[in-house]
Formats: C-alpha cells, structure tokens, sequence
C-alpha cells in the first residue's frame, strides 16, 4: 500500500528515525485530531512541539505552544493539520517551501494533502 506516493516500508522508517516532530494547527479541543494524534504520539515517546499563534505560551498536554515553525526547530518532521480553506492552501505552500529549504518530512492531514 502507498500514502501519498510512499510505500510502508518508507513510511516505516521514517517513524523509526524520526524524534522530533512540530504539530501544526494544535488545538486544545479533544475533539479536533490534531489533539489526540499529539496525545499519541507523545505516549509512543516522540518529542512533539504544538505549533499554533493563537496559542502561544499555553500548555497542551504538558508541552508549551509556540507561534512560528521557527521557533520549534530543530526538527526532523513536521505533521500539519490545517482547515480546509483556501488560507490552508497558502500555508502549505510555505511549509512545503521551508521543506524544501530545510528538508523536513511534511505530512498534512485533510483533502488538500495530494
């Protein structure tokens, strides 16, 4: 099986290697996926910075929300969970852009992740 044109075994090993991960889009609605995969990963011993401006210096599930990318760094994955809007099209552009600048896994969740 392939997600987002990677096999399993790619998929794999980028969770094997990868520790340290930036949430974008965190939320401290339980109800919001973005809430409970940082809860999981978290509990399968990643190290996960929330990343939401409106956020910023509040504590979600015991890590403090910062406002930029930037100021999670270093990083070696970058998990985005965006609205679908056209505002998210824009944002992932410059996620993608920092990636490619900074070559960092970026997993989007949500229709506009192709």
């Amino acid at each position: 099986m392939s997600v987002d044109g990677q096999s399993d075994e790619s998929i794999r090993k980028l969770l094997t290697t990868t520790h340290r991960i930036a949430l974008v889009g965190a939320s401290m609605k339980p109800w919001r996926a973005s809430h409970g995969v940082m809860r999981f990963l978290l509990g399968h011993g990643f190290d996960v910075t929330p990343v939401n401006p409106m956020l910023e210096g509040q504590t979600l599930h015991g890590r403090t929300v910062v406002a930029r990318l930037d100021d999670a760094a270093p990083l070696e994955m970058v998990d985005v969970f965006r609205n679908t809007s056209p505002v998210s099209y824009t944002h992932l552009d410059v996620y993608k852009r920092q990636a490619m600048q900074n070559p960092l896994p970026v997993t989007p969740h949500g229709p506009y992740s192709a």
